[in-house]
C-alpha cells in the first residue's frame, strides 16, 4: 500500500520502516520464501539501492551496504552487479577507487577488486604514466590480500605483471626505462628491487606498503635494465653495467625482440 504512494512515503521511509518491523520480529527471518518470491526486506532493500546508484558514486558505496544486509540469493547478485558497477564508476578517480577497494575488502570481494586495479593500470598506461600503471598493476597482483588460493593467484599474476610490462617496453621502452630508473646509482644490483623503488612502486595513498614485487622475472629484467641504462647515460665505466646486461640475456630474461633491442641500442654501442 505505501509503495503505492511515493510521494508520501519515498523509498528511503519504506526501506527503513520494513527493517523496523524485520528486527521487531515482524517479518519472515528466512531469506528465501516458500514460493520462491523475493522477502519483502530484501525487495525493499534492493529498491532502496537502486535508488543510491542513481546518484553520485559516494552514494553507491551506501548502496552496497543497504544490500550486503540482503540474506537471499538475488541480493547477493544484485550487490555482486553493483559493486562493479560502482569500481568502475571510480576508476579513473584515485579516491574514490581506494574507497570502493576498501569496501571490497570488507565484502570479501578481493577478485572483483584485483579486475579494478587491472582497469586502472591499463587507463594510466594508456594515458602514458608508466610508473603509475606498473604500480596498480603490482597492487593488484600483490596488495590485495585474497582470502584463498594465494599461490594460484600469485603464480597468474606474475605472468600477467610480464605481459604488462612487455607490452609498454613495445609501445615506448625509453618511458619504461626511465619509469624505473633507479633513485640513486650507486645501488646495487643486488638488491632488487630496492627499498626505493619498493615504495615508488605502491599507488599514491595506499593502505599499506608493498609487501614484495610480483615474481615476474620479466618485471625483474627491466628493473635491472633500467639501472644498466642509466648508468650508461650517466658516462659510467661499461664494466660497471654491460656485465649485467649480458648476463641477463644470457638466462633469458627478455624476450627475443627486446634482445635484439639490447644488443643494438646498449651492448654494440659499448662496444664501438
Amino acid at each position: 500500500l505505501l509503495s503505492s504512494m511515493p510521494e508520501n512515503f519515498p523509498q528511503f521511509f519504506l526501506v527503513h520502516l520494513v527493517d523496523l518491523l524485520y528486527y521487531a520480529g515482524r517479518l519472515p527471518v528466512s531469506s528465501e520464501t516458500p514460493d520462491g518470491q523475493l522477502p519483502i526486506r530484501d525487495k525493499h532493500l534492493m529498491a532502496y539501492a537502486e535508488d543510491l546508484c542513481r546518484g553520485k558514486p559516494l552514494l553507491w558505496g551506501y548502496a552496497l551496504n543497504y544490500l550486503r544486509a540482503g540474506g537471499s540469493t538475488a541480493t547477493g547478485h544484485f550487490l555482486e552487479t553493483m559493486a562493479d558497477k560502482y569500481c568502475a564508476s571510480a576508476v579513473e578517480d584515485e579516491q574514490l577507487l581506494w574507497k570502493a577497494l576498501s569496501l571490497l575488502e570488507e565484502l570479501e570481494m578481493s577478485e572483483l577488486g584485483r579486475q579494478h586495479c587491472w582497469r586502472r593500470a591499463r587507463l594510466l598506461r594508456n594515458s602514458g604514466d608508466f610508473l603509475g600503471a606498473l604500480s596498480w598493476a603490482c597492487w593488484a597482483v600483490v596488495g590485495i590480500s585474497p582470502r584463498k588460493d594465494m599461490e594460484q593467484i600469485a603464480e597468474r599474476g606474475a605472468a600477467e605483471i610480464s605481459e604488462f610490462c612487455d607490452e609498454m617496453g613495445e609501445h615506448d621502452m625509453t618511458a619504461l626505462l626511465a619509469a624505473l630508473a633507479p633513485a640513486n646509482l650507486e645501488e646495487s644490483f643486488d638488491d632488487c628491487p630496492s627499498p626505493a623503488l619498493l615504495a615508488a612502486l605502491a599507488p599514491p595513498a595506499a593502505p599499506r606498503p608493498l609487501p614484495t614485487l610480483p615474481a615476474s622475472a620479466r618485471l625483474y629484467f627491466y628493473i635491472q635494465y633500467a639501472h644498466c641504462h642509466a648508468l650508461q647515460h650517466a658516462r659510467r665505466p661499461v664494466a660497471s653495467w654491460a656485465p649485467v646486461l649480458v648476463k641477463l640475456l644470457s638466462h633469458g630474461f627478455a624476450p627475443a625482440n627486446v634482445q635484439l633491442y639490447v644488443l643494438k641500442e646498449e651492448l654494440a654501442s659499448a662496444l664501438d
